[in-house]
């Protein structure tokens, strides 16, 4: 748990000639975290000891009614850049549809996960009506160091159906 701040403390160190000390610039010190964004790392002292965490992210990918059509053929990627020496670990994924009227009559399971290997949440674009639902964590999936997530169907593209759909995607990313 990180140590709870009272700012005001900190700014009286720093007042018009004042002559902080050694102690007291320590103190602010040790009371930022330090954020490695591109990492998605953050690190910050609590109490005697140095603790290292993942900072949770999330994405989005928004599909209109024309590429969810052509989702097995074109994965739809969520854009999320991975430094070198790192893999994404999704954690949790939500599908919002904003029902067109006509649903989507085949192919229509719907997978998140990394191209061409087994997915990590899986759902269908079986709705008559607008939805928000928690897609269903695959144990299994696997997962690729310095690669992107990607929204698809798993046999042929879905056919007929006019709604616009967005993927929602929660993860961290992990040193490899």
């Amino acid at each position: 748990m990180a140590l709870t701040i009272d700012h005001t403390v900190f700014k009286s160190y720093f007042n018009t000639g004042d002559a902080p000390t050694e102690a007291q610039f320590h103190a602010l010190i040790d009371a930022v975290a330090l954020v490695d964004a591109a990492a998605g790392q953050v690190v910050y002292k609590d109490g005697s000891n140095y603790v290292t965490g993942q900072i949770v992210k999330t994405a989005q990918v928004t599909i209109p009614t024309a590429e969810v059509l052509t989702l097995f053929t074109t994965p739809k990627p969520f854009g999320i850049t991975v430094p070198t020496g790192y893999y994404v670990q999704p954690l949790s994924a939500q599908l919002k549809a904003t029902y067109g009227g006509t649903p989507y009559a085949t192919n229509i399971a719907l997978e998140v996960g990394f191209n061409g290997v087994k997915p990590i949440f899986n759902g269908a674009l079986n709705f008559n009506s607008n939805v928000f639902q928690n897609l269903e964590f695959e144990p299994s999936g696997t997962v690729i160091d310095n690669a992107d997530v990607e929204v698809s169907v798993n046999v042929g593209n879905p056919t007929a159906g006019n709604s616009n759909i967005t993927v929602y995607l929660t993860y961290i990313l992990i040193p490899v």
